[in-house]
């Protein structure tokens, strides 16, 4: 409400409609939704609520510093290579650009679920964090032996490791990773070249994001044709470690949302023949569908991963299409309109308008 200003949004929401030389209608509209992510099938259908989410990570420390991380789930344009990356970096006290991470390989990948259900970050991120966290305290045990140190005195400074409280007693990644191959600069009973580490994470329970959106909709009175002109966003996904790709997630997911309001639907006649089938029949959003954004966001960590992060590919889509359904109903409210199935299509707005609707 703060975010949209929505008492004078009222205000000129009211000024327009009252004014009968516009050609068009303005309607506002809102949603609070609440959905379930972090998920992934293990077993049969009877399991679904109680089982546990899986997937996996495998992380290399190479000689000359630089890291190869495997993951098990593999993205299709949702950033997860810069957000494993970031992960990685920040629990390893590494330079960013030092880590490879490979995915959707099965010949060097080991296994993993894939990335559905906003799960990539809560369950795949954290799988990511744990095998950096451990392979970080196997290289601590090696700095600490050449650093001449207990390994509780070692800490992480400056891409690479130091003694705490002593600046100058320090060793880069480099320097540990090529120790990790001469067996003479290796703690006793630490095996040659096991600077690496797997995991398969299991996530305890599911995570929740949730969020408020609201949007302001124009339908042209002659045409029927509905247009979303402001769409207002606000999300609680829990921890964000990137927060540019988690706004690019919400606005593809509005805009999905738009399109399931609005356009979206399979066509038949009485006889089962489909009517849409090809793009020319079967309308998607293009750029001049794309609101104005205004997005903002809160933050409660779930307790389900240590991260804090709930997931957000999904979020857009979930919260839009009531709030974009909302908003036309609001405008069309003069009407006696209190429901409409979706798509909210044109030629249902204009028999609405032209008291032609059954």
């Amino acid at each position: 409400l703060e975010l949209m200003n929505y008492k004078k949004m009222l205000e000129i929401q009211g000024e327009f409609n009252r004014d009968v030389n516009n050609l068009k209608i303005m309607g506002i509209g809102f949603s609070t939704w609440l959905e379930i992510a972090g998920f992934g099938p293990n077993g049969s259908l009877e399991s679904f609520g109680h089982l546990a989410s899986w997937e996996s990570a495998h992380i290399r420390i190479q000689p000359d510093g630089s890291v190869i991380l495997n993951v098990g789930t593999s993205p299709h344009g949702q950033g997860h290579v810069t957000v494993f990356s970031q992960i990685a970096a920040d629990y390893l006290g590494m330079d960013i650009n030092k880590i490879l991470v490979r995915h959707g390989d099965t010949e060097t990948v080991q296994q993993g679920m894939g990335t559905f259900g906003s799960r990539a970050v809560p369950t795949g991120g954290e799988a990511v964090k744990n095998v950096c966290v451990q392979v970080n305290e196997k290289a601590k045990l090696i700095a600490s032996h050449l650093l001449e140190c207990h390994p509780n005195d070692v800490i992480n400074a400056d891409g690479g490791f130091q003694v705490k409280g002593v600046p100058g007693a320090k060793l880069d990644w480099t320097d540990v990773a090529q120790s990790s191959f001469q067996p003479l600069n290796i703690p006793e009973n630490f095996k040659i070249g096991s600077l690496e580490s797997r995991c398969y994470q299991e996530s305890p329970g599911f995570s929740y994001p949730s969020g408020a959106y609201g949007c302001v909709v124009f339908i042209d009175k002659l045409t029927g044709n509905t247009k979303v002109d402001k769409f207002f966003a606000v999300d609680d996904c829990g921890i964000v470690i990137n927060p540019m790709l988690a706004e690019g997630q919400v606005h593809g997911g509005v805009l999905q949302g738009i399109s399931q309001a609005l356009y979206e639907n399979f066509s038949y006649t009485d006889d089962g023949t489909p009517l849409s089938q090809s793009f020319y029949d079967y309308h998607i959003p293009i750029a001049e569908e794309i609101p104005e954004y205004f997005m903002d966001r809160i933050c409660t960590p779930t307790p389900n991963n240590s991260l804090g992060a709930k997931g957000i590919g999904e979020s857009g889509s979930v919260g839009s299409p009531p709030a974009v359904v909302n908003a036309v109903i609001d405008a069309l409210s003069f009407k006696g309109v209190k429901h409409i199935d979706m798509p909210v299509t044109s030629e249902k707005v204009w028999k609405i308008l032209n008291d032609q609707s059954s």
